[in-house]
This record gives structure tokens, C-alpha cells and sequence, in this order.
């Protein structure tokens, strides 16, 4: 179904060099509301710092602008409101959690109608906030769950008792994270393995992320490999998939201008290894990945992950590091202390102490 990129390796060296907080009240038993006053973002010009009504985080379909659908772990959306409460209008697939950040802090979910698997246009009402101090609030949503459960489709905030407010984007940091099941969150909260338990909001990128003031790009696919999936087919790699907005349609292709990090991320090589990868197909595979990357984003600081000393691809990373010769691509130890969640991925204890690690190198890094 997608077709694979053929990419010519290029070895190029560049410079890198108060808060309120309120529970988040899912509603999925709302009527549905085609005809409240919602926004879907709008820009403002205030001739100064660009603001908008709506942010938006990770990638989107764009194909219907009034409405965007995005599947990607950690993509999302973020509004200012003024008042006690707000809602969001969703449609789309169903059993979908999204985490809910408020005024910076993390607080409650909340989920889209229906089971997972299944899928709805049908347009809800859903509550974000209630019962939050008078005032301006800042609130983003972030999707727990990998693209594998469908996407969800943003139809616009409302603000019962109060106004959407225009503001700046909220991050000037970029970081892309690209990885498989542990990137993505697969079972950090328990087993059996469901949209429930795979809380990717949760997951060491968008932790890092949130403690360094950065927005959080998640490319992750549970058993997708860089040049070997764990099934042992080559076909829908995670550098094939890297190539679309909706990784599971083909017709959404996604323009890399659209975002350009600061730091990539790459923590690929598990399923590889696991299916048996040829050695040499992998590292052939992750160059040439990495020459792609280093085109669209030219200055960023590229970091190749290993999740533990023990990590069967260790050595190859290092060969692959060497044959760069890229100053800014280097090897970071993730060191996750345990493997306690769901078919020995990291829990949430481990996510957290692996995004603790990678906020630290980064900060040291780059100075942030």
C-alpha cells in the first residue's frame, strides 16, 4: 500500500551547534451539536507575535480545513478560554482517550464515544473542563492511543460560559520522535493491550517534552521496524509510514516544511532484531534514513536511541554513527530501570525515568 521512498545516501555535516487546576469530565453521552458556535481556529493579526484561537500539535489532515483529523500518538490541539468550562467537538473513532493538560499541569482524560475499532461521523459534544477558577485557562489535548485505532477528526472548541481567546503557538522548541511500540506508549498502564492501556501522552517523547517547553512529534508504530518488521515483512516500515499525515492512508501525504525540529529521535531496531534483520540491511537501512532527515531538517540534532545497554542493536547504531561522520547524530542511552507493562514494555514509571533522561541530555546538549 505505501511506496517506499528510494533515498540516496547522503553523508553531510551541519551546525547544531499560579496555576488552577480542574478535573477533565468526559462526556460521551452528550447529544450531538452540529450547530453550536464552535471555533476551529481562525488567525488573528495583531501585528506583533502571530496568534491564533486554535493550536494544533502533530500532524493533520488537512484535506477538509474546517475539519482535521489527525492519528498520530501526541497530536492534538490547544486553546486560551476565559471563563469555568470548555468543550471540544470530535467525530471519528471511537475509545479514543485524549490526555488533557490544564495550565500546564496534566490532569484528567478524556475519551471519544463508542468501542474501539469502530468509527463514527457522527460529530459530539464532549467536556473538557468544568468547574475551573474564573479566569483565562490554557488547555491542550494530547491522543493517548497509536494511529492503529483510527483517526479522530476536530470539529472546534466551545466555551459555554465564557470566549475562545487568540494567543501565540505555546512551544518554540520542536522534537520528533520516531520509534515503534515503546515510542509510541504500547501497554504502560497494564495488559491486554487496547487503546485503554496505551497512554502515548504518557510516553517518555511528550514527557521530555513537556519538561523542556517543546512541542512533541510522535511517529510510532507498535511492530514496525527500520528495515524488518517483527512479522518479518519489509513492506509499511515505519521510514514508509514516516511519509504520511494518516499513516494508514496513502493519500495523505505529509509535507516535512510543515514542521522542521530541533532534535530527532529515532528509537528503531527492536523488531528488527527480534525478526532476525540482516545486520548489514539495517544499517544501510538507518543511513539512509537518517541522509532523508538530514535534507528536511538540516540543523537539528539528531539522537539514535538505544532503551538499554543490553538493546541487541547497540553496536550497529555505533557503526552507523561512525560511517556518517556527522557530528550532530550521536547515540543516546534511554537506560529504561524496568519493563513492567504490558508483553515487557516500559510501565509508566519507566516512560517517565527514560523522558527524565532524555530532557536531561538535551538540556546539556543544547541548553535548554
Amino acid at each position: 500500500m505505501k511506496h517506499h521512498w528510494i533515498v540516496i545516501l547522503v553523508l553531510l555535516l551541519w551546525g547544531c551547534d499560579d496555576k488552577t487546576s480542574s478535573g477533565a469530565d468526559a462526556d460521551t453521552d452528550t447529544d450531538s451539536d452540529t450547530d453550536t458556535d464552535s471555533d476551529t481556529g481562525d488567525d488573528t493579526d495583531t501585528g506583533a507575535e502571530p496568534t491564533e484561537l486554535v493550536h494544533f500539535f502533530g500532524r493533520f489532515d488537512r484535506r477538509q480545513p474546517d475539519s482535521p483529523a489527525c492519528a498520530w500518538s501526541n497530536c492534538g490541539f490547544g486553546v486560551r478560554f476565559s471563563g469555568s468550562a470548555l468543550d471540544v467537538q470530535l467525530s471519528g473513532a471511537g475509545g479514543i482517550s485524549f490526555q488533557v493538560v490544564l495550565d500546564g499541569d496534566v490532569v484528567e482524560e478524556m475519551q471519544t464515544a463508542g468501542s474501539e475499532w469502530s468509527s463514527d461521523a457522527e460529530v459530539r459534544t464532549y467536556h473538557v473542563v468544568s468547574g475551573a477558577a474564573s479566569g483565562t485557562h490554557d488547555v491542550q489535548l494530547y491522543r493517548n492511543p497509536e494511529a492503529m485505532f483510527g483517526a479522530v477528526t476536530f470539529h472546534g472548541f466551545i466555551a459555554p460560559d465564557g470566549d475562545l481567546v487568540a494567543s501565540p503557538f505555546p512551544f518554540a522548541r520542536r522534537i520528533d520522535i520516531i520509534g515503534d511500540s515503546i515510542s509510541a506508549g504500547y501497554g504502560n498502564t497494564g495488559c491486554p493491550f487496547s487503546a485503554a492501556t496505551e497512554k502515548g501522552a504518557l510516553a517518555y517523547g511528550p514527557i521530555a517534552a513537556r519538561a523542556l517547553g517543546a512541542i512533541a512529534h510522535v511517529e510510532a508504530w507498535s511492530g514496525k521496524g527500520m528495515a524488518m518488521n517483527l512479522d518479518g515483512s519489509t513492506n509499511e516500515l515505519v521510514p514508509d509510514l514516516y511519509n504520511y499525515a494518516l499513516p494508514d492512508d496513502d493519500q495523505t501525504g505529509w509535507d516535512s516544511g510543515d514542521f522542521i525540529p530541533d532534535v530527532i529521535v529515532i528509537n528503531l531496531g527492536t523488531n528488527d532484531f527480534l525478526a532476525g534483520v540482516d545486520r548489514n540491511n539495517y544499517i544501510i537501512a538507518y543511513e539512509e534514513f537518517i541522509a532523508r532527515l538530514r535534507m528536511d531538517a538540516p540543523d537539528a540534532c539528531i539522537l539514535c536511541a538505544i532503551n538499554g545497554s543490553g538493546d541487541a542493536f547497540s553496536d550497529e547504531i555505533d557503526e552507523v554513527i561512525a560511517d556518517l561522520d556527522d557530528a550532530n547524530v550521536e547515540k543516546i542511552n534511554l537506560n529504561g530501570p524496568n519493563w513492567n507493562g504490558c508483553d515487557g514494555h516500559p510501565d509508566l514509571a519507566a516512560h517517565q525515568s527514560m523522558g527524565d533522561a532524555l530532557a536531561a541530555h538535551l538540556r546539556t546538549r543544547l541548553g535548554w
